[in-house]
């Protein structure tokens, strides 16, 4: 026992015992859903990730007249890794074999003490406990860095000194865990479709949502499958009150498709294999009286009253350039020509809307994006949201990308 209590003290003060993680991912998270420009946005349910830290070492310890120890040893602990960056404890058992006074082996539990911070995992402290009592928290320097990835193997020489005791060992750490994510991309897209001009129009707003869903694991596309769907159709009558247009009939090729992928460098490249699109048959009936009085509304905006706007081109060449110029006048009627004016309008108005068509069927057809360019879509992997054109417009998109798990 003395050989084993000297080495006690003096050599195996947790320099073997020191461990790296592996990430587990369990269930899917919770998730509720909020409305989001359209589109819902996830709120994550956070999950612990659990770690596995191993660590074989080998050494040698020079202790004067006690002689010299031949040692290895091997530890294996898990722990929690946090949720962006924080502090560790790893929770293990060590095993300990050395070549004095004929041989020994120590074993019992085992803990390493440190932290994960700019994509690192960062041991400072080890402690092992033999029949129960601790060998004293040792010191670890230098700090071993790990990188925070699956696999992720460092080689640490220590050299310990203590009294006329020297030890020099080198340890293998070897971090491991699943580095599985979930990811969720999303489009958003509102299409408007009219008939008609900027006097009049009719037609129909259609708003879709598409999310593609993702897992990625150890840095690799594994699999991926989308969900589409209308969220709403809503009729156009500009002005309001024109036309009376009813949704007949609409619907998605598909509501739910695979979708394969590559993951490179810190990008994703989604591919996706249906050509999706949606179909909405509409048909609208324009008031024909409405519809008069729109026309001599547009007409007579330039009157106010008796007084008359009117502009004047002429037309000018000057070798290859074209020259418009334009001058306006006011014009101030008499009670006679106003009563004309309203009388010829209304004239022409009627005649021009009995021209017009009064009631009439369309049938849109339109892909899903990313399908109205190109089957892929390249997205980095990161949190973001990025609009196309205003979401009060006419024609607006919103993609989203959230981590998810």
């Amino acid at each position: 026992m003395k050989a084993v209590d000297h080495m006690k003290n003096i050599f195996i003060i947790g320099v073997f015992a020191i461990f790296v993680g592996q990430s587990l991912f369990a269930e899917p998270p919770t998730v509720s859903k909020n409305t989001v420009g359209g589109a819902n946005k996830s709120k994550i349910e956070k999950k612990e990730r659990k770690a596995k830290l191993t660590m074989e070492s080998k050494g040698i310890g020079r202790h004067g007249m006690a002689g010299v120890d031949h040692a290895t040893a091997h530890g294996t602990e898990t722990f929690i890794l946090p949720d962006g960056e924080g502090k560790i404890t790893a929770k293990g058992h060590y095993r300990h074999h050395g070549s004095m006074a004929g041989g020994y082996t120590l074993s019992g539990p085992s803990y390493t003490y440190g932290y994960v911070k700019n994509n690192e995992l960062v041991l400072t402290a080890s402690e092992w406990f033999f029949r129960g009592e601790s060998m004293k928290r040792t010191e670890m320097n230098p700090h071993v860095h790990i990188p925070l990835k699956n696999g992720a193997k460092v080689t640490q020489d220590f050299h310990y000194s203590m009294g006329g005791a020297q030890s020099d060992v080198t340890c293998i750490y070897t971090l491991a865990f699943k580095d599985k994510q979930k990811w969720r991309f999303t489009i958003f897209q509102k299409d408007q479709w009219v008939r008609g001009n900027n006097t009049y129009s009719v037609g129909v707003t259609v708003k879709v949502r598409t999310d593609i869903d993702f897992e990625i694991e150890d840095g690799k596309y594994k699999k991926g499958s989308a969900k589409a769907s209308i969220l709403s159709i809503n009729t156009i009558s500009n002005p309001p009150g024109l036309s009376d247009c009813t949704v007949q009939n609409y619907r998605l090729n598909y509501t739910s498709y695979p979708v394969s992928g590559k993951v490179t460098g810190k990008s994703v490249k989604l591919e996706v294999t249906p050509e999706n699109q949606y179909t909405v048959s509409f048909d609208c009936l324009i008031d024909k009286d409405k519809l008069v009085d729109v026309l001599i509304d547009k007409r007579d905006e330039n009157r106010k009253g008796n007084k008359i706007r009117i502009m004047h081109q002429k037309v000018k060449r000057n070798g290859n350039t074209v020259i418009v110029e334009r001058k306006w006048e006011i014009k101030i009627l008499t009670d006679t020509q106003l009563k004309n004016r309203k009388k010829n309008l209304k004239k022409w108005a009627e005649k021009t809307a009995k021209n017009k068509l009064q009631y009439f069927q369309n049938t849109i057809t339109s892909p899903l994006y990313p399908l109205r360019s190109e089957r892929t879509i390249t997205v980095p992997l990161k949190n973001f949201t990025k609009d196309f054109g205003k979401s009060e417009s006419e024609n607006f998109m919103r993609i989203q990308m959230e981590r998810i798990e």
